[in-house]
């Protein structure tokens, strides 16, 4: 309908053009007007919807990064829990007596660790080591603060832990020789710095022989990697070798003899895929309570990673022996040789065998052959 039709209708009806007219604009421009309204109110919604959305997620993130400290906060996330279970099927045949087998529960170990802060972590082991007769027991291994400047060098470790006097690295089941006889587990206060690929600390313990903090020990260490290669060594001191697990556990030495110190030195080199480990150590002096030997024991293996039904795997050769320690109380053997091989067959899940021959001081040879299924999580 044009206007001039319009105008005849209104004409007809008794109502001017130009009334009628100016109402349809008013009422356009008043709906035009609300629209308007409306879209604004629809942008501010929108937009306190988008601050608000941007509130929770700002809500979230802080909680998730929130230290573990005091009222709550999301200190799980700042929780590692990890482990590892080992068990042991061997065979054992003695130069004189009959054989003998056993399954054990050979090791659990379940570690805890938590970063407290960007300056403090603290870390707890709970470890079981089924002995015989299944009358191991649950023991805490480790009760470790670490205070370290996360933009220095420096850093202090304070606790029960295994002190930095060896590293006993190795490719096979059974604990190294260099371990059997050097690892030592104490309370004590650790310095150190780290200078690019160098270690170096000190350390103060009481032990079992003192009753003041009178013990001590160093350690210098250093790793690096080179086109492909890749070197770890360590150097350490201890003023002490009665301090050691080994002759603790003996109770051998009294507390009235001299302190021996003794020394070890680490190295490990890979290439590829091979390996070696070298470990030596030796007393300072001799034990006059065992015979005036002065002990020496040491490790050295190769090892290669090849791939077995698409699993990673790895067979390794093993060489370990002690000198001058004809005593009894050393309960170390001259001579050992070792070879073991070992396959992942799921994700951290790995099945070994190995080989072990002892021969003692006697010329005794003494056999054992291990499985073992390990699981790390």
């Amino acid at each position: 309908m044009n206007k001039r039709v319009l105008a005849v209708a209104l004409a007809a009806i008794g109502l001017p053009a130009s009334a009628l007219a100016g109402g349809l604009e008013d009422r356009l421009a008043a709906m035009e007007a609300r629209m308007a309204q409306l879209e604004s109110r629809v942008i501010d919604q929108s937009r306190e919807l988008e601050a608000r959305n941007a509130r929770i997620a700002q809500l979230e993130s802080a909680a998730a990064t929130a230290p573990a400290t005091g009222g709550g906060g999301a200190w799980f996330q700042r929780v590692n829990v990890s482990g590892l279970v080992e068990i042991d099927a061997n065979h054992v045949s003695p130069a004189n007596g009959a054989d003998t087998s056993d399954i054990t529960a050979h090791k659990l170990e379940l570690m805890l660790d938590a970063q407290i802060n960007d300056w403090v972590a603290a870390a707890v082991m709970l470890k079981y080591e089924e002995e015989t007769d299944n009358d191991g027991k649950v023991e805490i291994e480790d009760v470790k603060l670490t205070l370290a400047d996360p933009a220095g060098p420096w850093f202090v470790n304070a606790g029960q832990f295994v002190l930095p006097f060896g590293v006993f690295d190795t490719f096979m089941l059974a604990d190294p020789i260099t371990k059997e006889l050097g690892e030592t587990l104490d309370s004590a206060v650790e310095v150190g710095v780290h200078a690019g690929a160098f270690t170096v600390s000190a350390y103060a313990f009481q032990g079992d022989r003192e009753t003041t903090v009178s013990n001590f020990g160093l350690s210098a260490g250093v790793e690096t990697e080179a086109n492909g290669v890749t070197l770890a060594a360590q150097l350490g001191y201890l003023n002490d070798m009665a301090e050691t697990n080994a002759i603790v556990d003996g109770a051998w030495v009294g507390a009235s003899d001299p302190k021996v110190g003794a020394w070890i030195a680490s190295a490990a080199l890979g290439f590829g895929d091979f390996h070696l480990i070298a470990e030596y150590l030796t007393a300072t002096d001799e034990f006059a309570s065992a015979g005036n030997d002065k002990p020496s024991v040491y490790n050295l293996e190769a090892a290669y990673d090849f791939a077995a039904l698409g699993q990673p795997a790895t067979v390794a050769l093993g060489f370990q022996g002690s000198h001058d320690a004809h005593n009894a109380v050393w309960e170390l053997p001259e001579r050992r040789v070792l070879g073991t091989v070992s396959t992942e067959i799921a994700e951290g899940t790995r099945v070994g065998l190995e080989v072990k021959r002892d021969t003692d001081y006697a010329g005794d040879k003494e056999t054992t052959v291990t499985g073992r299924l390990s699981v790390e999580f």
